[in-house]
This record gives C-alpha cells, sequence and structure tokens, in this order.
C-alpha cells in the first residue's frame, strides 16, 4: 500500500508523481485531440495510454459484442497517428486477467528498426513474470524466399530473436505463414486470441519495412482498430524506457520461461 500526499491537483508518493489535468476548449476550433498531443509533447510524456473511445463515443454505433469489434473514437485515432510518443490504445473488449497472471505481450517483427525498437519497448515494459513473444510473417510464395536479402529472411529474424528471448527467460519468437486469402492484420489479430497465445498486448512500429507516408503502417492500423486487446504503438521518436536495465536473465524463475 502506498501512503500518497496531496498537493493542489497533484498526489505524490516518493519517486512517483500523479499530476491531474483539466483541459477546457477556448473556441469552437479547439480539439481535444490535439490538447492531448500537445500536452504530451511539451511535457516530455513517455508512453500516452488513451481509451479506444470516451463519453461521446460510448453511445454510437459501432461496437458489438457478436463481431467483437471495438470502435476507435476520433481523438484516439488522431493521438495514435500522430502523437511522438509510444501510445498505447486500450480497450474495453479487453477480457479480465486472474490476479497473479502474467501479461503476454505479441511483437510484430520484420527487421526494421522500428519493429525492433517495439521489441526493446515491449521487454521493459514487461515484468518478470510476463511473457514476451515476438512473431514475424514468412513468404508464403517459395519462389521469391530466397530473394530477400540475409538480415529481412523471416527465418534468420525468428533465430536472432529466439537467441535474445533465451538469454532473457521471458519468451520466444514465432515464425507463421497466413494463408493467401488473409490479410497480416487480420492472422496478427487471429494468433493473438488463439488459446495458446492469450495476448494481452499487441506492439508494433508505427510501421515496418513496407511502410509509405501513412502514420500507421497498414498491419498496425488494422490492429488498432480490430484487435479485442490493447495496442502499443511505437515511433521512432519514442523514448526507450528503463535503457539501464539488464534484459540478460530478467525473466529466470519468475515466469514460465524458465
Amino acid at each position: 500500500m502506498c501512503r500518497l500526499s496531496y498537493e493542489g491537483n497533484r498526489c505524490k508518493e516518493e519517486d512517483t508523481l500523479i499530476e491531474f489535468v483539466v483541459e477546457r476548449k477556448t473556441s469552437q476550433e479547439d480539439k481535444i485531440r490535439d490538447k492531448i498531443r500537445n500536452y504530451a509533447a511539451q511535457n516530455e510524456v513517455d508512453v500516452l495510454f488513451i481509451g479506444s473511445f470516451g463519453a461521446k463515443g460510448q453511445d454510437k454505433p459501432g461496437h458489438t459484442q457478436e463481431s467483437g469489434l471495438e470502435r476507435v473514437g476520433a481523438s484516439a485515432q488522431a493521438c495514435i497517428e500522430q502523437a511522438t510518443c509510444t501510445t498505447v490504445i486500450v480497450k474495453g473488449s479487453t477480457p479480465k486477467r486472474a490476479v497473479g497472471d502474467g501479461a503476454v505481450f505479441l511483437v510484430g517483427v520484420d527487421g526494421s528498426d522500428i519493429s525492433h525498437q517495439g521489441f526493446l519497448q515491449a521487454c521493459h515494459l514487461a515484468q518478470p513474470e510476463d511473457t514476451v513473444l515476438a512473431m514475424t510473417i514468412g513468404e508464403t510464395d517459395v519462389t521469391r524466399r530466397f530473394k530477400l536479402p540475409v538480415c529481412f529472411r523471416p527465418e534468420i529474424i525468428v533465430q536472432r530473436y529466439n537467441e535474445l528471448l533465451t538469454d532473457m527467460h521471458m519468451g520466444k519468437a514465432l515464425l507463421e505463414y497466413p494463408q493467401n486469402n488473409t490479410g497480416l492484420g487480420r492472422h496478427f489479430v487471429g494468433i493473438s486470441e488463439k488459446e495458446a497465445i492469450a495476448a494481452n498486448y499487441l506492439v508494433f512500429g508505427s510501421k515496418g519495412l513496407s511502410g509509405g507516408k501513412a502514420a500507421l503502417g497498414s498491419v498496425a492500423a488494422y490492429c488498432v482498430k480490430h484487435a479485442r486487446v490493447g495496442v502499443i504503438v511505437i515511433k521512432t521518436s519514442s523514448r526507450i524506457l528503463r535503457t539501464d536495465e539488464v534484459l540478460k536473465n530478467k525473466g529466470l524463475m519468475k515466469g514460465q520461461f524458465k
């Protein structure tokens, strides 16, 4: 139990600082999404958490229990796309986790620098009892498998991340081959919901090797809208947390990967 002291709109506990901020519109042109992004940038926020939709959107159509699709509001979408820090979208459809259960972070990796940054961020965010799974997509067209540079071949990527996760005792790397008629985002969501995985968070770089000029890559964008669990989006401008933390043996004797 923490003992907190309150000073105005702040409560403190040693190195912990919780600040309650109220922003008000000054004109009809003011957008809450801009106020959130600007506050995060001006105050050097490391991780921005935002609900998939707010008070105004909770009664709007777009979320059905049958499909599991939860509507993403305009403010949440803008913050995910435009914030310069790591952004986490929190879903109301996230399955409840029992007390004491470790979380599972499913990270999409494709050999790009930003996907590796997402992997490192997930490792630092995860607690020792949690599990980190790195997943990459294999080339289904056998004629193209050996045309990729060696460093970007899925088999090499999986081998690399298995070595890293084995050293951490925190998880393993997965190589998946989706069906031809299944999009990569849909495949990620499907894998995350399998009983053997049961991911609590999906982690992506804002866009990988195939990302164009869009703010989000197609896989990350699909998962933000369709995943039932929280999605963490890492930006090139995101600051890596706890860089002084030693990841080797982090999960030893704590999680399921001993």
